[in-house]
């Protein structure tokens, strides 16, 4: 599937990452709240977070309530 052994690599890498689910739920806007039932590719900074909150107009994706209040 991999010809070039970078991109292998990198997959590798990717895979090891999301294999652990540390987001344990998304909060989309302020009205819905939804449990994850697997891991997502999200940046690593948001590896340790356990709950994310999206707006659900841009899709912006926030680790603090009142940053979402805000936005």
């Amino acid at each position: 599937m991999f010809e070039n052994p970078i991109e292998k690599l990198f997959e590798n890498e990717h895979t090891e990452r999301t294999k652990v689910k540390y987001i344990e739920k998304v909060s989309l806007g302020l009205d819905l709240t939804l449990e994850t039932w697997y891991a997502s590719p999200y940046p690593q900074e948001y590896e340790k977070v356990e709950h994310i909150y999206v707006c659900h107009k841009c899709l912006k994706y926030m680790r603090k309530h009142k940053t979402l209040v805000n936005h």
